[in-house]
């Protein structure tokens, strides 16, 4: 991606405008494929509304099978009963909501009900036998706040024990108002920057590093931000080694390049609302 051309003349602009365009389009695709995915969640519908970016609403091209995960069945059925009963009890429920987090697990499905009821066999793409997660709770923090917290790469350990450190490799849109403390409570909130990463796995002596592309903007109805993030190709970005010995040898040099894995982010979706009263 080119992100400058160096020049004053009228084809050097034309070429930033053009690359200044294609950016926003390619964001445009990301967060609208991510709201798509966030919102085609059946079951979850229970506790979400459908959202939208500011730029146009999501649809929905893929289907998923989502399965509550721990206790988040148990606590869906309650949510349930409160709905029909003659008081809807939200406060009992947003007061369980600040203790648990609803934890559900999903898949692609690789077939699709079409309008005549016969299946159809979906087009398999990048990822597609990989399993997602998606987690709900409520954080005592507004999403502004929220937001600034998620995109201080010098933040991180504050809600990441196991983070080893991230930094701002690039940043493609000025993003100075997330961070500044001075900011007024309506400006707008929107950039976009590649960060490095590296995250301990737990319960080992291994990390992953992963060098990752960040988006950010408000929500369509001014109700909270999203966040997306995927990962970058870029050599041993995103490799972590299975083998722990720390040796210098030749030999265990060779066995570590064997054993690199590819691990990376085909989807890291944070959509930050506002709680009702």
């Amino acid at each position: 991606l080119l992100l400058s051309s160096s020049g004053t003349d009228s084809r050097s602009t034309n070429v930033v405008d053009n690359h200044g365009k294609l950016m926003n389009q390619t964001f445009d695709s990301l967060v609208k494929h991510a709201l798509s995915l966030f919102n085609n969640n059946a079951e979850c519908q229970l506790n979400h509304s459908m959202v939208s970016s500011a730029d146009g609403p999501a649809t929905q091209t893929t289907k998923i099978e989502w399965k509550a995960e721990g206790s988040t069945g148990k606590h869906l059925k309650k949510r349930r009963r409160m709905m029909q009963g003659i008081q809807k009890q939200d406060e009992e429920w947003k007061q369980l909501m600040e203790q648990e987090i609803l934890i559900w697990s999903g898949k692609f499905t690789t077939s699709s009900s079409s309008s005549s009821s016969s299946l159809k066999l979906q087009p398999k793409h990048h990822g597609y036998d990989i399993p997602l997660f998606i987690a709900r709770g409520i954080v005592p923090m507004s999403p502004r706040n929220f937001v600034k917290l998620l995109w201080d790469s010098k933040r991180t350990s504050e809600y990441n024990k196991y983070n080893l450190g991230r930094t701002d490799v690039l940043i493609l849109e000025d993003d100075s108002p997330i961070l500044s403390t001075s900011s007024s409570a309506t400006a707008t909130i929107r950039g976009s920057k590649i960060i490095k990463s590296e995250t301990k796995v737990p319960f080992t002596s291994m990390s992953i590093k992963m060098l990752a592309l960040m988006h950010v903007r408000p929500l369509e109805d001014g109700n909270g931000f999203v966040i997306v993030t995927r990962s970058l190709s870029s050599g041993k970005a995103g490799c972590h080694t299975t083998n722990s010995r720390k040796s210098s040898s030749p030999q265990d040099m060779d066995d570590n390049k064997k054993n690199l894995t590819k691990s990376e982010i085909l989807w890291g979706i944070n959509v930050l609302q506002s709680v009702p009263d």
